[in-house]
Protein backbone atom coordinates (compact mmCIF):
# COMPACT_ATOMS: atom_id res chain seq x y z
CA UNK A 1 0.00 0.00 0.00
CA UNK A 2 2.76 2.37 0.92
CA UNK A 3 4.51 1.57 -2.32
CA UNK A 4 1.31 2.49 -4.26
CA UNK A 5 1.05 5.79 -2.38
CA UNK A 6 4.62 6.66 -3.28
CA UNK A 7 3.88 5.96 -6.91
CA UNK A 8 0.81 8.25 -6.87
CA UNK A 9 2.84 10.95 -5.14
CA UNK A 10 5.52 10.76 -7.82
CA UNK A 11 2.93 10.93 -10.59
CA UNK A 12 1.35 14.03 -8.99
CA UNK A 13 4.71 15.78 -8.83
CA UNK A 14 5.46 14.96 -12.46
CA UNK A 15 2.09 16.27 -13.62
CA UNK A 16 2.62 19.51 -11.71
CA UNK A 17 6.00 19.98 -13.35
CA UNK A 18 4.56 19.31 -16.82
CA UNK A 19 1.72 21.80 -16.32
CA UNK A 20 4.04 24.51 -15.07
CA UNK A 21 6.59 23.89 -17.79
CA UNK A 22 3.88 24.39 -20.39
CA UNK A 23 3.48 28.00 -19.20
CA UNK A 24 7.06 29.01 -19.89
CA UNK A 25 6.70 29.76 -23.62
CA UNK A 26 6.59 33.51 -23.10
CA UNK A 27 7.83 35.01 -26.37
CA UNK A 28 4.64 35.21 -28.49
CA UNK A 29 2.44 36.07 -25.51
CA UNK A 30 4.75 38.89 -24.44
CA UNK A 31 4.73 40.47 -27.91
CA UNK A 32 0.94 40.37 -28.13
CA UNK A 33 0.45 41.77 -24.65
CA UNK A 34 3.13 44.47 -24.55
CA UNK A 35 3.92 45.76 -28.03
CA UNK A 36 0.76 47.84 -28.43
CA UNK A 37 0.78 49.32 -24.89
CA UNK A 38 4.41 50.39 -25.35
CA UNK A 39 3.59 51.81 -28.77
CA UNK A 40 0.63 53.82 -27.48
CA UNK A 41 2.53 55.05 -24.42
CA UNK A 42 5.47 56.24 -26.53
CA UNK A 43 3.27 58.01 -29.06
CA UNK A 44 1.20 59.85 -26.49
CA UNK A 45 4.16 60.79 -24.28
CA UNK A 46 5.89 62.27 -27.35
CA UNK A 47 2.76 64.29 -28.24
CA UNK A 48 2.54 65.58 -24.67
CA UNK A 49 6.20 66.56 -24.73
CA UNK A 50 5.83 68.40 -28.04
CA UNK A 51 2.74 70.30 -26.89
CA UNK A 52 4.36 71.12 -23.56
CA UNK A 53 7.36 72.64 -25.35
CA UNK A 54 5.08 74.77 -27.53
CA UNK A 55 3.42 76.13 -24.40
CA UNK A 56 6.79 76.67 -22.70
CA UNK A 57 8.04 78.74 -25.63
CA UNK A 58 4.97 80.97 -25.45
CA UNK A 59 5.84 81.67 -21.81
CA UNK A 60 9.55 82.16 -22.64
CA UNK A 61 10.57 79.00 -20.84
CA UNK A 62 13.29 76.76 -22.23
CA UNK A 63 12.12 73.86 -24.39
CA UNK A 64 13.49 70.49 -23.37
CA UNK A 65 13.32 67.20 -25.22
CA UNK A 66 13.99 63.75 -23.79
CA UNK A 67 14.10 60.91 -26.27
CA UNK A 68 13.44 57.25 -25.56
CA UNK A 69 16.33 55.49 -27.27
CA UNK A 70 15.71 51.95 -26.11
CA UNK A 71 13.26 49.66 -24.37
CA UNK A 72 14.20 46.23 -23.11
CA UNK A 73 11.88 44.02 -21.16
CA UNK A 74 13.24 40.97 -19.37
CA UNK A 75 10.65 38.36 -18.46
CA UNK A 76 11.21 35.32 -16.27
CA UNK A 77 9.19 32.55 -14.67
CA UNK A 78 10.40 30.66 -11.61
CA UNK A 79 8.78 27.29 -11.03
CA UNK A 80 8.70 25.38 -7.77
CA UNK A 81 7.21 22.01 -6.80
CA UNK A 82 7.25 20.56 -3.29
CA UNK A 83 5.84 17.28 -2.12
CA UNK A 84 5.52 15.85 1.37
CA UNK A 85 4.21 12.57 2.65
CA UNK A 86 3.84 10.97 6.06
CA UNK A 87 3.80 7.23 6.52
CA UNK A 88 2.50 6.40 10.03
CA UNK A 89 1.54 3.05 11.34
CA UNK A 90 0.00 0.57 8.95
CA UNK A 91 -3.46 0.95 10.49
CA UNK A 92 -3.59 4.73 9.81
CA UNK A 93 -4.03 6.46 6.39
CA UNK A 94 -1.05 7.93 4.59
CA UNK A 95 -1.08 11.76 4.37
CA UNK A 96 0.42 13.42 1.29
CA UNK A 97 0.67 16.99 0.03
CA UNK A 98 1.88 18.46 -3.27
CA UNK A 99 2.55 22.22 -3.64
CA UNK A 100 3.36 24.02 -6.88
CA UNK A 101 4.34 27.64 -7.28
CA UNK A 102 4.85 30.07 -10.16
CA UNK A 103 6.67 33.39 -9.80
CA UNK A 104 6.43 35.72 -12.85
CA UNK A 105 8.69 38.77 -13.14
CA UNK A 106 8.75 41.55 -15.71
CA UNK A 107 11.72 43.92 -15.54
CA UNK A 108 11.48 46.65 -18.21
CA UNK A 109 14.51 48.88 -18.79
CA UNK A 110 13.80 52.17 -20.61
CA UNK A 111 16.69 54.34 -21.77
CA UNK A 112 16.17 58.11 -21.89
CA UNK A 113 18.57 60.54 -23.55
CA UNK A 114 18.18 64.33 -23.18
CA UNK A 115 18.56 66.33 -26.37
CA UNK A 116 21.59 68.53 -25.79
CA UNK A 117 25.00 69.48 -27.12
CA UNK A 118 25.71 68.66 -30.76
CA UNK A 119 22.41 66.78 -31.16
CA UNK A 120 20.50 69.85 -29.94
CA UNK A 121 22.25 72.07 -32.47
CA UNK A 122 21.72 69.68 -35.36
CA UNK A 123 18.07 68.88 -34.69
CA UNK A 124 16.76 72.20 -33.42
CA UNK A 125 19.06 74.91 -34.75
CA UNK A 126 19.85 73.60 -38.25
CA UNK A 127 17.69 75.02 -41.07
CA UNK A 128 15.06 72.64 -42.35
CA UNK A 129 16.53 71.22 -45.59
CA UNK A 130 14.95 72.41 -48.82
CA UNK A 131 14.74 68.83 -50.10
CA UNK A 132 12.73 67.87 -47.02
CA UNK A 133 10.27 70.70 -47.68
CA UNK A 134 9.85 69.68 -51.30
CA UNK A 135 9.57 65.99 -50.44
CA UNK A 136 6.68 66.73 -48.08
CA UNK A 137 4.78 68.77 -50.68
CA UNK A 138 5.43 66.17 -53.39
CA UNK A 139 4.08 63.43 -51.13
CA UNK A 140 0.73 65.19 -50.82
CA UNK A 141 1.14 67.54 -47.88
CA UNK A 142 -0.45 70.95 -48.43
CA UNK A 143 2.19 73.29 -49.84
CA UNK A 144 0.44 76.11 -47.98
CA UNK A 145 0.77 74.36 -44.63
CA UNK A 146 4.36 73.22 -45.23
CA UNK A 147 5.61 76.64 -46.39
CA UNK A 148 3.82 78.49 -43.58
CA UNK A 149 5.50 76.29 -40.96
CA UNK A 150 8.93 75.73 -42.55
CA UNK A 151 9.76 78.91 -44.48
CA UNK A 152 10.24 82.46 -43.26
CA UNK A 153 11.03 84.21 -46.55
CA UNK A 154 10.66 83.70 -50.31
CA UNK A 155 12.43 86.25 -52.52
CA UNK A 156 11.90 89.07 -50.04
CA UNK A 157 8.33 88.08 -49.16
CA UNK A 158 8.28 87.69 -45.38
CA UNK A 159 6.34 85.11 -43.41
CA UNK A 160 6.12 86.50 -39.87
CA UNK A 161 9.90 86.32 -39.46
CA UNK A 162 9.90 87.69 -35.91
CA UNK A 163 7.39 84.98 -34.90
CA UNK A 164 10.23 82.46 -35.18
CA UNK A 165 11.69 83.87 -31.96
CA UNK A 166 10.22 84.71 -28.53
CA UNK A 167 6.88 86.49 -28.95
CA UNK A 168 7.59 89.89 -30.55
CA UNK A 169 6.20 93.17 -29.28
CA UNK A 170 5.17 94.37 -32.76
CA UNK A 171 3.07 92.34 -35.20
CA UNK A 172 5.14 90.87 -38.05
CA UNK A 173 4.65 91.20 -41.80
CA UNK A 174 2.85 88.22 -43.30
CA UNK A 175 -0.08 89.09 -45.62
CA UNK A 176 1.76 88.86 -48.98
CA UNK A 177 3.22 85.50 -47.98
CA UNK A 178 -0.19 84.27 -46.86
CA UNK A 179 -1.71 85.20 -50.22
CA UNK A 180 1.19 83.55 -52.09
CA UNK A 181 0.93 80.21 -50.26
CA UNK A 182 -2.85 80.17 -50.66
CA UNK A 183 -2.46 80.62 -54.43
CA UNK A 184 0.26 77.96 -54.58
CA UNK A 185 -2.12 75.57 -52.83
CA UNK A 186 -4.71 76.21 -55.53
CA UNK A 187 -2.14 75.38 -58.22
CA UNK A 188 -1.06 72.28 -56.29
CA UNK A 189 -4.63 70.99 -56.11
CA UNK A 190 -4.93 71.54 -59.86
CA UNK A 191 -1.72 69.50 -60.40
CA UNK A 192 0.02 72.45 -62.05
CA UNK A 193 3.18 72.37 -59.90
CA UNK A 194 6.21 70.12 -60.30
CA UNK A 195 9.24 70.44 -58.05
CA UNK A 196 12.33 68.39 -57.38
CA UNK A 197 15.42 67.13 -59.21
CA UNK A 198 14.90 67.16 -62.95
CA UNK A 199 17.30 64.79 -64.79
CA UNK A 200 16.67 66.72 -68.03
CA UNK A 201 17.68 69.99 -66.43
CA UNK A 202 21.28 71.04 -67.08
CA UNK A 203 22.68 72.43 -63.79
CA UNK A 204 25.92 73.47 -65.53
CA UNK A 205 24.22 75.98 -67.79
CA UNK A 206 25.45 79.43 -66.70
CA UNK A 207 22.07 81.05 -67.14
CA UNK A 208 20.55 78.71 -64.57
CA UNK A 209 23.07 79.38 -61.80
CA UNK A 210 22.25 76.14 -60.01
CA UNK A 211 24.25 74.73 -57.10
CA UNK A 212 24.34 70.94 -57.67
CA UNK A 213 23.04 68.97 -54.69
CA UNK A 214 21.51 72.03 -53.04
CA UNK A 215 19.17 73.80 -55.44
CA UNK A 216 15.92 72.36 -56.76
CA UNK A 217 13.76 73.22 -59.69
CA UNK A 218 10.10 74.14 -60.06
CA UNK A 219 8.04 73.94 -63.20
CA UNK A 220 4.57 75.41 -63.58
CA UNK A 221 2.34 73.75 -66.15
CA UNK A 222 0.51 76.27 -68.27
CA UNK A 223 -2.40 75.94 -70.66
CA UNK A 224 -4.68 74.01 -68.31
CA UNK A 225 -6.42 76.97 -66.73
CA UNK A 226 -5.50 79.29 -63.85
CA UNK A 227 -3.20 81.29 -66.19
CA UNK A 228 -4.04 84.56 -64.47
CA UNK A 229 -3.33 83.00 -61.06
CA UNK A 230 -0.02 81.62 -62.35
CA UNK A 231 0.96 85.09 -63.52
CA UNK A 232 0.08 86.54 -60.12
CA UNK A 233 2.11 83.87 -58.28
CA UNK A 234 5.21 84.42 -60.42
CA UNK A 235 5.10 88.21 -60.27
CA UNK A 236 4.57 88.03 -56.50
CA UNK A 237 7.73 85.90 -56.24
CA UNK A 238 9.51 88.49 -58.43
CA UNK A 239 10.59 86.14 -61.18
CA UNK A 240 10.13 86.19 -64.93
CA UNK A 241 6.55 84.99 -65.59
CA UNK A 242 7.55 83.77 -69.06
CA UNK A 243 10.37 81.43 -67.95
CA UNK A 244 9.95 77.67 -68.38
CA UNK A 245 11.89 76.60 -65.32
CA UNK A 246 12.51 78.16 -61.90
CA UNK A 247 15.27 77.41 -59.43
CA UNK A 248 14.81 77.21 -55.64
CA UNK A 249 17.96 78.19 -53.74
CA UNK A 250 18.70 78.54 -50.02
CA UNK A 251 21.99 80.38 -50.65
CA UNK A 252 21.40 84.07 -49.87
CA UNK A 253 24.66 84.99 -51.63
CA UNK A 254 23.81 83.25 -54.90
CA UNK A 255 23.63 85.39 -58.04
CA UNK A 256 20.31 86.96 -58.96
CA UNK A 257 18.62 85.89 -62.16
CA UNK A 258 15.08 86.15 -63.55
CA UNK A 259 14.24 82.54 -62.74
CA UNK A 260 15.84 82.10 -59.32
CA UNK A 261 13.67 81.90 -56.18
CA UNK A 262 15.61 82.34 -52.95
CA UNK A 263 14.11 80.58 -49.94
CA UNK A 264 15.07 81.09 -46.31
CA UNK A 265 13.84 78.09 -44.28
CA UNK A 266 13.17 78.20 -40.57
CA UNK A 267 15.06 76.05 -38.12
CA UNK A 268 12.99 73.43 -36.32
CA UNK A 269 13.17 75.63 -33.21
CA UNK A 270 11.95 78.55 -35.33
CA UNK A 271 9.00 76.44 -36.49
CA UNK A 272 8.24 75.64 -32.84
CA UNK A 273 8.34 79.32 -31.90
CA UNK A 274 6.11 80.20 -34.86
CA UNK A 275 3.44 77.67 -33.87
CA UNK A 276 3.75 78.55 -30.18
CA UNK A 277 2.15 81.89 -31.05
CA UNK A 278 -1.08 79.92 -31.53
CA UNK A 279 -1.28 79.16 -27.80
CA UNK A 280 -4.41 80.70 -26.30
CA UNK A 281 -3.12 82.35 -23.11
CA UNK A 282 -5.59 82.67 -20.21
CA UNK A 283 -6.54 86.25 -19.43
CA UNK A 284 -5.29 85.83 -15.87
CA UNK A 285 -1.78 85.12 -17.19
CA UNK A 286 -1.95 88.12 -19.53
CA UNK A 287 -3.00 90.36 -16.64
CA UNK A 288 -0.15 88.97 -14.54
CA UNK A 289 2.38 89.87 -17.27
CA UNK A 290 3.50 86.27 -17.84
CA UNK A 291 3.54 86.61 -21.64
CA UNK A 292 4.35 89.29 -24.18
CA UNK A 293 1.34 90.98 -25.77
CA UNK A 294 2.05 91.73 -29.43
CA UNK A 295 0.68 95.06 -30.64
CA UNK A 296 -0.51 96.02 -34.11
CA UNK A 297 0.22 99.33 -35.85
CA UNK A 298 -3.17 100.70 -34.75
CA UNK A 299 -2.21 100.16 -31.09
CA UNK A 300 -4.55 97.19 -30.57
CA UNK A 301 -3.40 93.75 -29.38
CA UNK A 302 -2.48 91.43 -32.24
CA UNK A 303 -4.75 88.47 -32.87
CA UNK A 304 -2.31 85.66 -33.66
CA UNK A 305 -5.13 83.52 -35.06
CA UNK A 306 -5.21 85.89 -38.06
CA UNK A 307 -1.51 85.20 -38.72
CA UNK A 308 -1.35 81.49 -37.95
CA UNK A 309 -4.82 80.98 -39.40
CA UNK A 310 -6.39 77.55 -39.07
CA UNK A 311 -3.03 75.78 -39.17
CA UNK A 312 -2.83 75.60 -35.38
CA UNK A 313 -5.11 76.37 -32.44
CA UNK A 314 -3.97 75.49 -28.93
CA UNK A 315 -6.81 76.12 -26.50
CA UNK A 316 -6.74 76.59 -22.72
CA UNK A 317 -9.16 76.20 -19.84
CA UNK A 318 -9.21 75.65 -16.08
CA UNK A 319 -10.78 72.20 -16.08
CA UNK A 320 -9.27 69.15 -17.73
CA UNK A 321 -10.68 68.93 -21.28
CA UNK A 322 -12.69 65.88 -22.24
CA UNK A 323 -12.35 66.01 -26.02
CA UNK A 324 -8.62 66.51 -26.54
CA UNK A 325 -6.26 64.92 -29.03
CA UNK A 326 -3.42 65.86 -26.66
CA UNK A 327 -3.37 67.89 -23.46
CA UNK A 328 -0.91 69.14 -20.83
CA UNK A 329 -1.25 71.02 -17.58
CA UNK A 330 0.95 74.10 -17.21
CA UNK A 331 0.77 77.02 -14.84
CA UNK A 332 -2.51 75.85 -13.32
CA UNK A 333 -4.32 75.61 -16.67
CA UNK A 334 -4.94 72.89 -19.21
CA UNK A 335 -3.65 73.47 -22.74
CA UNK A 336 -4.92 71.18 -25.47
CA UNK A 337 -5.69 70.57 -29.13
CA UNK A 338 -9.33 69.74 -29.70
CA UNK A 339 -9.77 66.25 -31.09
CA UNK A 340 -12.22 67.62 -33.70
CA UNK A 341 -9.78 70.27 -34.95
CA UNK A 342 -8.40 68.37 -37.95
CA UNK A 343 -6.29 71.27 -39.25
CA UNK A 344 -4.44 71.67 -35.97
CA UNK A 345 -3.96 67.90 -35.70
CA UNK A 346 -2.50 67.83 -39.22
CA UNK A 347 -0.06 70.63 -38.43
CA UNK A 348 0.88 68.95 -35.16
CA UNK A 349 1.55 65.73 -37.09
CA UNK A 350 3.65 67.68 -39.60
CA UNK A 351 5.70 69.14 -36.75
CA UNK A 352 6.33 65.67 -35.36
CA UNK A 353 7.39 64.38 -38.79
CA UNK A 354 9.76 67.31 -39.23
CA UNK A 355 11.47 66.45 -35.96
CA UNK A 356 11.79 62.78 -36.88
CA UNK A 357 13.10 63.52 -40.39
CA UNK A 358 15.50 66.11 -39.01
CA UNK A 359 16.70 63.55 -36.48
CA UNK A 360 17.20 60.95 -39.21
CA UNK A 361 19.10 63.36 -41.44
CA UNK A 362 21.53 64.21 -38.64
CA UNK A 363 21.97 60.69 -37.25
CA UNK A 364 25.54 59.53 -36.91
CA UNK A 365 24.92 55.89 -37.80
CA UNK A 366 22.87 52.82 -37.09
CA UNK A 367 22.17 52.37 -33.38
CA UNK A 368 23.45 49.18 -31.78
CA UNK A 369 21.04 46.27 -31.54
CA UNK A 370 20.48 44.69 -28.14
CA UNK A 371 18.88 41.28 -27.64
CA UNK A 372 17.59 40.28 -24.22
CA UNK A 373 16.58 36.62 -23.85
CA UNK A 374 13.29 35.66 -22.23
CA UNK A 375 13.94 33.33 -19.32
Amino acid sequence: MIKGMKTKLLISCLMAVIVLTGCTSLGPQVIRQEQRPYNEALVYSWKEQLLLNLVRLKYRDDPYFIEVTGITSNHSIDLSVAATAKFPEMSKPVSQEVKAGVAYRNQPVITYVPLQGECYVKKLLSPIPLKMIMALTNSGWSIERVLNVCVQEINGIYNAVSAGCPTPEIAPEYKDFERLTRNLRTLQLANLLAAGDDPCYDPTAPENLVEPGKDLYMKIIRGRGHDQLIYEVLTTMRVDPAAEMYVFSTNPMSCDCPNKIKIRPRTFLGALYYLSQAVQVPQAHIDAGLVTVTMCEDGKPCDWSEIIGEDMRILSQCDEPRCAAVKVCYGGYWFYIDDRDLDSKSTFMLLSKLFNIQAASTAGGTPPQLTIPLR
